[in-house]
C-alpha cells in the first residue's frame, strides 16, 4: 500500500531495458528505487521533501551547504559505477529530495539510455537551485563557499568533473587564489548601493547579499535556455529564463525574495506559495510577482493585511507596476525592490 500523496509517476520514453533493471534492483542509496504497477513507472518519495521546499523552509549554514554539495557529487559518482549516466538525472528543484533526519539527498534517475557525461547538471544544481533559492546564516565565515562558486564558475565545461569538485570541497584546491580584492570592493560598492536609507553602512558584508550579489553577477553573463527533454514526454516552451531581480528584506528576520519566475505566488503557506513568509500576519497566498518582458507587476491576492506600494495600498486583484527602489509592505513585513 502506496501513500499516494507520496508517489511521483514518470513517463518515459525510449526505456532502456539495461538501466531499468539496475534501478528496480537499485542498490545505490542516493537514487530512488524505480517501480512499477499496471505497466505504470514511478517512485515512492516518503520521508523526503523537495530540495526547492527545503530551501524555501529552512536557513543554510556552511555545514548543511556542503554536505548537500558532497552528497550530490556522490551520488553522480556511485550512478556512474553502475553505467548510469549523469544524463538523465531529472536536476530540478522539486525532483531532487533531501531527508531532515540526516540531510542525505535521493534523486530521479530516468531509464532513457542516453550516454554522456553532462557537466552542466552541476552548474544546474548550484546556479539554478542551491544559490537562487538558499537562505544562508549570517553568523559564519561564507568566505570557502564564495571562493568555491568563483572558481566552478570559472572552469570550462570539460574541467568540470566530479573528481574535481571533490578535490575542491576535500580542501585539496587553494581557493585563496580566487579571492579578488577588486571583486569584493566592486560588490560592497553594489550592495551600499541597494541598501535601503534608513539602514546604517556596514563595514561587513551581509553574508546573504554577498553571496546572492555574486550570484546575480553569474547569472546575468549566462541566460539559461529551457529546451524539451527527450526522455520525459513533457514539453517545456523553448524561452530564455533569467533572474529579474530581488526584493530585499529591510527585517532580518525574513530572507530577501529572489524573482526567478513569471508568476511568483508570495504567502505563508509552503504548499500554495513560491516564496514563503513565515509571518501569521501573511495570508496562506497573499499576493503574486508577475513579470511580463521588462515590466515587473505586483497583484495583491485578496489578503486580509494588504500589500502596499510606498505606503499605499494596493486594491485587490489589479496589476500594478514596480520599479527599482519601491518600497513594497506585505501586511507589515518590509521589503525593497531591486530590479
Amino acid at each position: 500500500m502506496y501513500d499516494n500523496s507520496s508517489i511521483l509517476k514518470l513517463e518515459l520514453q525510449n526505456i532502456d531495458k539495461f538501466q531499468l533493471s539496475v534501478l528496480q534492483n537499485n542498490l545505490i542509496a542516493g537514487v530512488f528505487k524505480l517501480q512499477s504497477q499496471n505497466d505504470e513507472i514511478f517512485v515512492d518519495t516518503l520521508g523526503y521533501i523537495s530540495i526547492g521546499k527545503f530551501l524555501s523552509q529552512h536557513t543554510l549554514n556552511v555545514s548543511v551547504f556542503k554536505s548537500i554539495v558532497e552528497n550530490f557529487l556522490s551520488i553522480l559518482s556511485d550512478s556512474s559505477m553502475y553505467y548510469l549516466d549523469n544524463k538523465n538525472f531529472l536536476i530540478e528543484s522539486d525532483k531532487i529530495f533531501i531527508c531532515l533526519d540526516d540531510y542525505e539527498l535521493k534523486m530521479i534517475y530516468q531509464p532513457c539510455g542516453i550516454e554522456g557525461y553532462n557537466a552542466d547538471c552541476i552548474r544546474e544544481f548550484l546556479f539554478d537551485i542551491i544559490l537562487p533559492n538558499a537562505k544562508f546564516t549570517k553568523d559564519e565565515n561564507w568566505d570557502f563557499v564564495i571562493y568555491a562558486i568563483t572558481y566552478i564558475n570559472s572552469l570550462d565545461k570539460q574541467n568540470i568533473s566530479i573528481d574535481v569538485l571533490d578535490k575542491l570541497f576535500a580542501g585539496d584546491i587553494d581557493l585563496k587564489v580566487y579571492k579578488n580584492e577588486d571583486e569584493d570592493k566592486s560588490m560592497s560598492e553594489e550592495i551600499t548601493k541597494t541598501d535601503t536609507p534608513h539602514k546604517k553602512s556596514k563595514k561587513t558584508l551581509d553574508t546573504q547579499k554577498k553571496i546572492r550579489s555574486l550570484y546575480q553577477r553569474f547569472i546575468k553573463k549566462s541566460e539559461k535556455t529551457v529546451v524539451q527533454d527527450t526522455c520525459v514526454n513533457e514539453t517545456t516552451l523553448l524561452k530564455n529564463i533569467k533572474n529579474s531581480g530581488t526584493l530585499e528584506s529591510v527585517q532580518t528576520e525574513y530572507s530577501d525574495i529572489v524573482l526567478y519566475k513569471n508568476n511568483l505566488i508570495i504567502g505563508r503557506n509552503s504548499e500554495l506559495a513560491d516564496a514563503v513568509i513565515t509571518s501569521m500576519n501573511i495570508g496562506k497566498i497573499h499576493a503574486e510577482i508577475i513579470l511580463e518582458g521588462e515590466k515587473v507587476y505586483i497583484r495583491d491576492l485578496n489578503s486580509l493585511n494588504g500589500t502596499y506600494i510606498n505606503d499605499a495600498r494596493v486594491q485587490v486583484y489589479s496589476l500594478v507596476e514596480i520599479k527599482n527602489g519601491d518600497k513594497l509592505m506585505f501586511a507589515d513585513i518590509e521589503y525593497r525592490v531591486n530590479l
